[in-house]
């Protein structure tokens, strides 16, 4: 958690860290594995992104759209699904540290139009995955419900 200090204000409001808000315990896939296991990996762990290593090295991300368009262009459910996965991972993908705060993590997923920002440490080793619905529920549970003035 990070402290901020709201301009023009006194009230300190603690932001959760990037570290605080990831799903660190991350399905990952070898960039020798084939498409097909990615599509298995991803149906049986009802997830939409796998990120790809090469050894331990973070070298992106396919998605489930990634996949479907990759299968289509190769002429149906059985195509070309016995390339490397590497062959489709993204390398650019959104990226933040673990000490990150909430905002940073916020831009990322903005600037990129992804669902996931992948959190790496300083050498560059996969270490979670915060996805919008993890932004959502943090912001959720920082936010009390209060009834609306004159709702019921």
């Amino acid at each position: 958690m990070t402290t901020h200090t709201a301009p023009g204000t006194t009230l300190a409001i603690t932001l959760p860290t990037a570290h605080a808000l990831m799903t660190g315990d991350v399905t990952t896939i070898s960039s020798t594995d084939t498409i097909a296991r990615a599509m298995e990996l991803m149906r049986h762990l009802h997830v939409r992104h796998l990120p790809v290593l090469d050894g331990s090295r973070f070298i992106g991300v396919v998605d489930e759209r990634q996949l479907d368009l990759a299968v289509l262009e190769a002429g149906g459910p059985k195509g070309d699904v016995g390339r490397p996965v590497s062959s489709l991972a993204i390398a650019q993908v959104p990226t933040v540290l673990p000490a990150a705060d909430i905002r940073q993590v916020a831009a990322q997923l903005r600037e990129s139009h992804t669902g996931a920002v992948f959190v790496v440490d300083p050498a560059g080793h996969l270490r979670g995955i915060i996805t919008v619905v993890d932004v959502l529920d943090a912001l959720a549970a920082a936010t009390p419900l209060h009834p609306l003035p004159g709702a019921g």
